[in-house]
């Protein structure tokens, strides 16, 4: 998905900037008299400018507001970016459904075609019969692996081994466009380990 940022220029005024490939990176000021509270600078190629978010904790992604998950289990703590336009809700557990801690479904238009997020109690594996596989990379640098089986253009699964063995997102009927622009949520997963966000 495209992201809109809002940006102010040198003259003070807001444009909005369409990409991607771009870095984020905090904004401290030039000098001592110019301080700059809460604003972040983009940074594309040599091109800088600094600019502030429209609202505290909200980006949005073709003109839709980004609702932040978070959820902690164990001693992690899932976070998600999902926009407005796609409906989240957490799966119970029951005699059936006992092979996961934690599941979390995820829809846009229809609930009965969705993915889920599961945290399983036994590290994820798939089956190699059939199945291809290609690498994406997050937005917080880490690789995650999207399955695909039998030739078909829609992926099955996307493992996130590099953070958690235990943790994979399993498609269930996604259509073609949703299954591709799903991707472009799951890519604002983060999963905290909370070891080390007590180590700071």
């Amino acid at each position: 998905p495209k992201y809109t940022i809002k940006i102010v220029n040198e003259s003070g005024n807001k444009v909005t900037y369409w990409g991607l490939g771009y870095k984020v990176i905090r904004y401290v000021g030039v000098s001592p008299n110019e301080p700059f509270k809460n604003n972040v600078g983009l940074k594309y190629g040599n091109w800088f400018m600094k600019y502030e978010f429209e609202e505290k904790g909200k980006n949005t992604t073709d003109d839709s507001e980004i609702v932040r998950y978070e959820k902690e289990i164990d001693n992690i703590t899932l976070k998600l970016d999902i926009p407005e336009d796609w409906k989240c809700e957490e799966l119970p557990q029951n005699e059936e459904n006992n092979f996961y801690k934690f599941a979390l479904k995820i829809y846009k238009t229809d609930e009965e075609q969705y993915a889920v997020l599961y945290y399983y109690h036994q590290m994820f594996g798939v089956c190699g019969t059939g199945r291809t596989s290609d690498q994406i990379v997050l937005n917080n640098g880490t690789k995650a692996i999207i399955g695909y089986y039998d030739g078909k253009d829609t992926w099955e699964d996307i493992s996130f081994y590099e953070m958690n063995e235990y943790i994979a997102v399993l498609n269930n009927g996604l259509n073609m466009e949703e299954s591709n622009e799903f991707i472009g949520v799951i890519k604002t997963l983060n999963i905290v380990n909370m070891i080390d966000k007590n180590d700071g």
